[in-house]
């Protein structure tokens, strides 16, 4: 391990007999300075039953008490390092000595917090330049510039003056927005009249190639997140269900659509419905209005017919539940396309399941969230499909899983783009600003001081 020394020194003798738990014990003073009997309960509680997570404990706990000077120096709050050490212990994917040292002292740094420690140490914060130019993406408003003060009889108010600002029309936005929405919507139920089913079956070893490829090829970052599903023994494939089965009621047509209001509201020039109707998402009166809007559109007819079948046919992730949900369907026509395709949208489903809580809480107190949750999912997307095009194509037995029986060809161009229209290209302003490294570890690692946003929001209040 790079930087750290680690002997075992006294493990096997304490395997051999009785000592196991203070074993354990005395390192954790020596790591974190305190008396401990945390040891003694792990190994009076596991031994019996599982004799291999008290070994996997002892050792893992010699790198973090054998290296603490080094690691305190560095920043790792070695409070965090006990609980975490122990969690690992237990779980279905951590790693045995015997099998490979490296791999296994490799885990324990990941999952002990100090590969993020050592990550984070590689970056550089945006200047105070760069966090100025990426308010302007992640809110609508500035910081007020000016205040006016007004003075009566019996009062004094104090009254923010912030530009950008405008006067809102609820009927240009729902004009529009029933344009939009209805060409977006039929644009996607036709992409699905002439299929044919693909087994989940098939689609769940896809995912489970993307997992394990995902890991040896791109994994440096995410699996520096001590709480990251890999460590965890998550199975993607077992995350997947169909897309079919997704929530249709009017809750679940609504969310999918304020989704897709925000992609074609948010479309550039004269063809964005927000700029065109002066909305503003930082005003509560304008999501009412928009809210209101979405529910005449889902009225029973025809067009909430088609939303339900679009739904039905969307791959998306469900936080709460932990759940990807995936279409389980094939056009007839340009297989190989769209068996490239949903590679696609299952690294991008995959990535939100990797997603760090703490990106996700900022996200959701920008002004415009779907630059963050979906905007920089697809910066990513795009990079790890680049190269997991370029894996496939080199390897018989991925293309089989990928493409099936279909002769290979290469994925379409426009997949190597990244999409969600402004959210996606407000992405990549801040990729460019701050680079690859600062985006992941934002993402991956909760680190949104590196790409300019934290939770203070956009004048200094908790959001």
């Amino acid at each position: 391990m790079v930087g750290l020394t680690v002997g075992y020194r006294g493990v096997l003798p304490a395997m051999r007999g009785s000592g196991r738990g203070p074993f354990i014990d005395d390192l954790i003073k020596r790591l974190t300075g305190v008396e401990d009997r945390r040891g003694r309960g792990f190994a009076g509680e596991h031994y019996l039953k599982d004799r291999d997570a008290v070994e996997w404990l002892m050792r893992a706990v010699c790198v973090y008490a054998e290296n603490a000077d080094l690691m305190r120096t560095g920043g790792l709050k070695i409070d965090t390092v006990v609980p975490r050490l122990i969690k690992a212990a237990t779980s279905p994917a951590r790693k045995k000595f015997d099998d490979s040292r490296d791999s296994f002292e490799l885990q324990v740094i990941r999952v002990g917090g100090w590969a993020e420690v050592r990550f984070r140490g590689r970056l550089a914060a945006p200047s105070p330049e760069s966090v100025a130019k990426l308010r302007e993406i992640y809110f609508t408003d500035p910081i007020p510039s000016s205040t006016t003060t007004t003075t009566t009889t019996s009062t004094t108010t104090t009254v923010a003056t912030v530009s950008h600002i405008g006067s809102f029309h609820r009927d240009v936005l729902a004009a529009r927005l029933r344009i939009d929405l209805s060409t977006l919507v039929a644009d996607h139920v036709a992409r699905y009249k002439d299929v044919e089913p693909r087994s989940m079956v098939n689609i769940k070893g896809v995912a489970d190639l993307i997992q394990t490829w995902m890991a040896s090829d791109f994994g440096g970052v995410f699996l520096a997140n001590p709480d990251s599903p890999y460590h965890t023994g998550v199975r993607y494939s077992e995350r997947l269900v169909s897309s079919e089965s997704r929530d249709v009621s009017t809750k679940g047509l609504t969310d999918w659509l304020r989704n897709r209001s925000d992609i074609v509201g948010t479309r550039k020039g004269e063809h964005g419905a927000y700029k065109l109707a002066g909305y503003k998402p930082s005003r509560k009166a304008d999501l009412q209005a928009r809210e209101e809007i979405l529910a005449d559109l889902l009225q029973p007819g025809k067009f909430r017919d088609d939303v339900t079948r679009a739904v039905q046919t969307t791959g998306c992730h469900s936080p709460g539940k932990g759940q990807v949900s995936i279409t389980p369907f094939i056009p007839k026509r340009g297989k190989s396309s769209y068996l490239w395709r949903q590679s696609r949208t299952l690294i991008h489903e995959f990535l939100h399941l990797l997603t760090h809580e703490e990106f996700r809480a900022v996200a959701h107190g920008t002004d415009h969230g779907q630059v963050m949750i979906e905007g920089i999912t697809e910066v990513l997307t795009a990079e790890v499909f680049r190269r997991f095009a370029d894996h496939v194509s080199k390897d018989p037995t991925a293309r089989r899983i990928v493409l099936g029986d279909e002769p290979y060809s290469a994925p379409p161009s426009r997949l190597f783009e990244i999409g969600y229209e402004d959210a996606g290209e407000q992405a990549d302003v801040i990729r460019k600003e701050v680079g690859l490294d600062n985006i992941e570890a934002a993402y991956f690692l909760g680190m949104t001081t590196f790409i300019g946003v934290t939770r203070e929001g956009k004048r200094g209040e908790t959001r």
